[in-house]
């Protein structure tokens, strides 16, 4: 994170994996999350959410489409404090 500081950077994203999400929570203070309207298989997921300790700041649904074939939600939490 220091080198982010170095630079000027204010945020640092986490893309994954799975067991990064979960080392990364306790010092997260936003979370950007999308969520996709469909059900597929998949192995690694984000951890859940204790909806005491977050706000959410922004929701929005966007319809499938030819780019995009399923619908999505997009969320922006930011830590209680």
């Amino acid at each position: 994170m220091s080198i982010s500081k170095e630079k000027g950077e204010k945020e640092i994203f986490i893309v994954g994996g799975g067991e990064l999400f979960w080392q990364s929570l306790d010092i997260t203070d936003r979370i950007y999350l999308t969520l996709i309207h469909t059900i597929c298989e998949g192995d690694v997921f984000y951890p859940e959410l204790d909806m005491k300790r977050w706000k959410l700041i922004k929701k929005e649904f966007h319809p499938g489409d030819q780019k995009n074939p399923f619908d999505y939600t997009y969320f922006i939490y930011e830590r209680v404090k």
